[in-house]
């Protein structure tokens, strides 16, 4: 009897991240991930935001919870901001690396490996 050759357990497990990446990179529009973002429009609010954490933690010494720079006289609260607080607080490392602009596109592409491995992983409980 003939033993039958299949795809070694290794390759099976690198296939599904050989397809994400690939599709990845096809779609990812982004050169430079120092200078440049994927979008427009609320991306700008965000990077405002990481910016303002950063001056206002390691600049101002005041609390990035709040700033008074915008809807004066009555300011704003940032902690209302549809990015959480604790999102700008671990974007902070990537933007004295390189910058909002990278902070946010680092922080983008772990987004999307992080959920594909949580969807990967819940799949492969139901699909043999």
């Amino acid at each position: 009897m003939r033993r039958q050759r299949g795809i070694p357990q290794t390759a099976k497990a690198l296939i599904p991240w050989l397809g994400f990446w690939a599709f990845f990179a096809w779609g990812w529009r982004v050169r430079n991930p120092f200078t440049h973002v994927p979008a427009y429009g609320d991306v700008l609010e965000v990077l405002w935001g990481i910016r303002w954490y950063a001056e206002a933690l390691w600049v101002n010494g005041a609390s990035p919870l709040f700033t008074p720079l915008l809807y004066h006289p009555a300011g704003w609260h940032t902690s209302t901001f549809a990015f959480a607080p604790i999102l700008f607080l671990i974007a902070l490392p990537f933007h004295a690396t390189g910058g909002p602009a990278f902070a946010y596109n680092f922080l983008a592409v772990l987004g999307l490996v992080v959920s594909f491995a949580g969807m990967y992983r819940f799949a492969r409980l139901f699909v043999s």
